[in-house]
């Protein structure tokens, strides 16, 4: 694997949107403030907590079917069980989950975007790229699973 292709992982895009939106959330004119524990910020922790727990939940069932997590490398197994169930990405969902909690937790409406443009990023970035691995190498059952779960949620 290059550099290039090591820097280029999710948790790094991630680490920059959120970065973004803490940028965005610091000139937000109508930021919530952070002195008191408001239902936006309930909201923040429940969704950085929720994205926690399905992202290890994700890795944990991969790890299981002994298939990588790195999105530039070939997986060895189709993983359709658990959090895949019911979401093609669940580890891209977590993400969003975390990030949009971050913003919450900041109190910036404004930078919710931020959340929309990481989804696109990552789909054109690492899920196309995966998604054809996978209807390369599980070819019958990718399509199966694909028919019946949803990219996202």
């Amino acid at each position: 694997m290059s550099l290039a292709q090591k820097l280029d992982m999710p948790p790094f895009w991630l680490a920059g949107f959120a970065a973004l939106a803490y940028l965005i959330a610091q000139i937000d004119p109508w930021r919530a403030g952070v002195a008191g524990m408001g239902v936006m910020q309930w909201a923040g922790f429940v969704l950085l907590g929720l994205g926690a727990v399905l992202m290890f939940w994700s890795i944990r069932h991969m790890g299981r079917a002994k298939t990588t997590v790195i999105p530039h490398l070939e997986p060895q197994h189709l993983v359709t069980d658990g959090p895949f169930s019911f979401s093609r990405n669940p580890i891209y969902l977590a993400d969003a989950l975390m990030l949009t909690g971050f913003i919450l937790l900041l109190g910036s409406l404004v930078a919710l975007p931020v959340v929309a443009a990481f989804g696109v990023l990552i789909e054109i970035r690492f899920i196309r790229a995966e998604e054809a691995r996978l209807v390369e190498g599980f070819a019958a059952q990718y399509a199966d699973w694909s028919a019946k779960t949803r990219r996202w949620l």
